[in-house]
């Protein structure tokens, strides 16, 4: 997923682990995963409600955690209230800033605290396992 990132969407390395930071923490990269909330078409990104659109369903459906990707990134600004683009142009200083962003704004957790520290924990075992 990180060679995904960075390759056909250019991202660098505070984006792309700040994704899987969160990709991490909704859903263990499990691109099948049913939503947590109301066990509808979750994904990766654990879309809920009026978020599991009839894409996003085919997408989690039939596995694609690439077009999921794809889709997340670029998913209508109605939808997220991310206009698209707006991850992918914004510089950030460590991949920890990148996926409080996309939590925050993107996701928008009950508990946006706690994520974060389920960020570090798991941004931590990254770099010190050398998965990155």
């Amino acid at each position: 997923m990180y060679s995904y990132l960075t390759t056909k969407h250019k991202l660098d390395r505070n984006q792309a682990l700040g994704i899987l930071a969160n990709v991490h923490r909704e859903s263990s990269f499990n691109p099948f995963a049913p939503s947590g909330d109301d066990r509808g078409p979750g994904g990766l990104f654990q879309w809920k409600g009026s978020r599991q659109t009839p894409t996003v369903d085919a997408l989690v459906k039939s596995g694609d955690w690439k077009g999921q990707i794809d889709y997340a990134l670029n998913e209508p600004a109605k939808l997220s209230a991310v206009i698209p683009g707006t991850f992918q142009n914004t510089k950030f200083n460590s991949p920890q800033e990148a996926a409080d962003w996309w939590m925050t704004k993107w996701e928008r957790p009950q508990d946006p605290k706690a994520g974060s520290l389920v960020h570090t924990d798991f941004l931590s075992s990254y770099t010190n396992n050398n998965f990155i």
